[in-house]
């Protein structure tokens, strides 16, 4: 018995079965009762004729069953392990071409940088089991509140779907958080290559740009969505890429080497996001180039010469002329405008989309206030933005009476739709993490190393797009946002972690 209770596998393995227990069984089949009466040909019939196998844990018993799941996988996670192996170089160089992998992959597969992020939680669940033996006093007080910042996340979304009696899919992005801490836990035991980060980077950049140029030109996208579930998507991260590449030219001239590669990159990566007609990430943009204003960050980062600067700002400014963004932005002055001053209709449809987002925004604030302690559960947004719209609280949104709210089934809003859904502990959850990153990596960029000052900068950027691509856009609903926006905090922010345990 007491070799059971210290074998790390054994303990995670019933902690997996307990978890998988707690949601077997389809909503509203007395699962329990066949079990326990052998009605074996019953459960059959329920798991052939059902297309969906689990559900929340929304019974005392299934509420116990899931608790359990995690106090035992933790217990099992913090079990010595009497072997010191140790992750083979090779194992290092895949999982830093799987991170380059992700990258490149990311916005040009359906499923390319899935398969990366699938490919390293396997990884690192092996390596939690068989290699680490780590304390928990081990690790920095940041860490520590960054992970705990990340299982409330995941709790908090589990809960409320009980609460409100939600599907289990509906919790799938907020599992994300959970499901990046083991990655984490890895990634902060290894040495990241960052001259190879930079240059995947810089191709990332490049191929973004052409694949969209491809869909433009060839398929005739108006608003290029390419690859990812839409066209904010692709032009947040596209425009994430663009700062990131221009962060490589600093190490990279530092290194004698050629910036052909990151201007080619730079350049690539704006006409991707011109070509996605994205407006929102532009505060993004507006936020970093504040932030490069200032004296720490512009010793950290390239700064042209006037003559430079000028030419470059001009030949993006006809780029940017004679794309979708410059058109949406003058139509989105043009709709505001006549909505404003001559009380012009609007909708959905329209070839602008701001009033009706304004008036989406509107919603989401009276269902958040009316709902301020739980939200109104992840799969009633809808139903609530419908009811705003019968009370007439706010207008329609789409002009149809069979489907005024356009079907939208969030706030377009992070901060909106998050309390709205999950009520003010999201909101708190979600603003904590964010600040924890962002005082990490302000932080990190006073060290004397300049590689850890390099990588901070990559931490603030993202950081801080993210969160001002919050304000347009509900990054939580997206599977695509929410896996990337993880796996570069994640990667930056235990890459610090290393260099630091380091010394380095």
């Amino acid at each position: 018995m007491s070799y059971l209770l210290e074998n790390r596998t054994i303990l995670f393995t019933l902690s997996l079965f307990l978890l998988f227990l707690s949601c077997l069984g389809p909503e509203g089949v007395p699962f329990k009762q066949y079990l326990l009466t052998n009605k074996m040909d019953e459960l059959y019939k329920v798991f052939s004729q059902n297309d969906s196998y689990f559900r929340t844990p929304n019974s005392p018993l299934r509420l116990t069953l899931f608790i359990l799941s995690f106090y035992v996988m933790f217990q099992s996670l913090r079990t010595p392990i009497s072997s010191n192996l140790k992750l083979s170089k090779l194992t290092i160089k895949i999982i830093n071409y799987l991170i380059c992998f992700f990258l490149i992959t990311n916005l040009v597969t359906n499923n390319g940088s899935n398969v990366a992020f699938i490919l390293l939680l396997l990884i690192s669940l092996f390596y939690l089991l068989f290699f680490k033996n780590n304390k928990i006093d081990e690790y920095y007080q940041i860490e520590t509140l960054l992970l705990s910042t990340m299982i409330i996340m995941f709790f908090v979304a589990i809960f409320s779907s009980i609460y409100h009696d939600t599907s289990l899919k509906e919790i799938d992005n907020y599992s994300r958080f959970f499901l990046f801490i083991p990655i984490y836990l890895l990634l902060r035991d290894i040495k990241v290559n960052y001259n190879i980060i930079y240059l995947f980077i810089n191709i990332t950049s490049i191929i973004t740009g052409l694949v969209a140029l491809y869909y433009f030109i060839i398929h005739g996208e108006m608003r290029v969505a390419a690859y990812s579930s839409s066209t904010i998507i692709y032009g947040n991260i596209s425009l994430i890429f663009m700062i990131f590449s221009y962060l490589t030219i600093k190490p990279l001239k530092d290194s004698s080497k050629s910036l052909i590669l990151p201007i080619a990159a730079i350049i690539l990566a704006f006409i991707a996001w011109s070509l996605t007609g994205t407006r929102g990430s532009l505060l993004g943009l507006l936020m970093i180039l504040l932030l490069f204003f200032g004296k720490k960050y512009r010793d950290l980062i390239y700064i042209p010469n006037l003559k430079i600067a000028s030419i470059f700002l001009v030949f993006i400014g006809i780029i940017f002329s004679q794309t979708n963004n410059f058109n949406r932005i003058v139509e989105g002055y043009n709709s505001g405008y006549n909505y404003i001053m001559h009380n012009e209709e609007t909708s959905w449809k329209n070839a602008d989309s701001i009033m009706p987002r304004l008036i989406i925004w509107k919603g989401s604030y009276n269902i958040a206030k009316d709902n301020f302690i739980f939200g109104v559960g992840l799969d009633k947004f809808n139903n609530k933005l419908l009811e705003q719209i019968k009370e007439r609280k706010i207008p329609m949104i789409r002009k149809d009476f069979n489907n005024p709210t356009g079907g939208l089934n969030h706030a377009h809003n992070q901060y909106l739709d998050i309390t709205a859904k999950i009520g003010v502990l999201g909101f708190a959850t979600l603003i904590l993490f964010l600040l924890i990153n962002l005082m990490f990596f302000h932080r990190r960029l006073r060290s004397e190393s300049m590689l850890t000052q390099n990588i901070a900068l990559f931490g603030m950027v993202t950081v801080v797009m993210y969160a001002s691509h919050m304000v347009t856009h509900a990054v939580l609903s997206h599977h695509h946002s929410t896996v990337f926006m993880l796996m570069m905090l994640m990667l930056f922010f235990s890459s610090i972690v290393n260099l630091d345990k380091k010394g380095i």
